[in-house]
C-alpha cells in the first residue's frame, strides 16, 4: 500500500506498548497496516494490521484480561482454571463411581438371582 500519513507520537495508542516517542506510519492497504519506527535507531519496533487486531482480540478473550491484554495471572482466569480442574476431577469421580456402581449392581443382581432359584 501507499504511505498515507506519518506522525511522531508522544502518547502511545492501545495497540503499541513500546518506548516513546515513536513514529507511526499508516498505509492504505487492505489490512490497514501501521508501522511503528524508533526515532533513535530507525528500526521498525512494531507492526500492526487488521489480522493482528483480530489476534489481539482473541488473545484478550483467551487470557480474560479485558483491560491491558497482557496479564494472564488475573483473578478471573485463576477462578476459571480452578473451576475447570474441579470439573475434570468431579467428572472422573462420577465416571469411576458409575462404573463401580454398575458392576456392583450387576453383582448384587446375580447374587439375588442365585438365591431365588
Amino acid at each position: 500500500g501507499e504511505l498515507v500519513e506519518i506522525n511522531l507520537l508522544e502518547q502511545a495508542p492501545r495497540e503499541y506498548k513500546g518506548r516513546l516517542p515513536v513514529w507511526r506510519a499508516d498505509f492504505d492497504d487492505k489490512y490497514k497496516t501501521r508501522l511503528y519506527v524508533s526515532p533513535q535507531t530507525g528500526k521498525i519496533v512494531a507492526r500492526r494490521n487488521a489480522v493482528w487486531r483480530v489476534y489481539d482480540f482473541f488473545w484478550m478473550l483467551h487470557i480474560m484480561d479485558y483491560g491491558e491484554r497482557e496479564n494472564f495471572k488475573n483473578p478471573l482466569l485463576k477462578i476459571a482454571s480452578i473451576s475447570a480442574v474441579f470439573f475434570v476431577f468431579s467428572g472422573l469421580w462420577l465416571l469411576v463411581f458409575k462404573e463401580t456402581r454398575k458392576s456392583l449392581s450387576a453383582d448384587v443382581r446375580g447374587i439375588f438371582n442365585r438365591l431365588g432359584r
